[in-house]
């Protein structure tokens, strides 16, 4: 085994965990933003029907732009992330492909080799979201 080799695989290893942790840690963002856009739509409802002024209800209603802006945005951005998430899984599974079996075997990596294997068919994103974000990026 090339030194070369396993060192790329690892550093792929690590990137690909990284980046899985930060769509984790999107998820989480946006299932509180989901709730904070929930209640204030409720808060929102409660103060209509009690005909509270509307300076009040136009405030709530500003914070609920804000919120449901950032969470359009959070959303994108993880769907983009995804993305990248599945191009990682990509090459590093087509650098596992360097490796015979046993080689992975000797190296420890058999779980991690089923994990990318189960994720890539997982965030296989459809053919037109793929093309935009390959559009997207090249005007970037």
């Amino acid at each position: 085994m090339a030194k070369d080799k396993v060192k790329q695989l690892n550093k792929s290893l690590v990137n690909y965990i990284n980046a899985l942790n930060a769509i984790n840690d999107n998820y989480i963002t946006l299932h509180h933003l989901n709730k904070d856009i929930d209640d204030l739509e409720n808060e929102i409802d409660r103060l209509e029907k009690l005909d509270i002024p509307t300076y009040q209800t136009s405030k709530l209603k500003d914070k609920y732009n804000l919120k449901a802006s950032s969470f359009n945005s959070l959303l994108e951005l993880n769907n983009s992330n995804l993305i990248v998430l599945w191009k990682l899984a990509k090459s590093t599974l087509k650098q596992f492909n360097q490796f015979s079996e046993d080689e992975i075997k000797q190296l420890g990596y058999i779980k991690e080799k089923a994990i990318l294997e189960k994720h890539y068919q997982k965030y296989k994103p459809k053919f037109i979201d793929l093309l935009k974000y390959d559009i997207k990026h090249i005007k970037d």
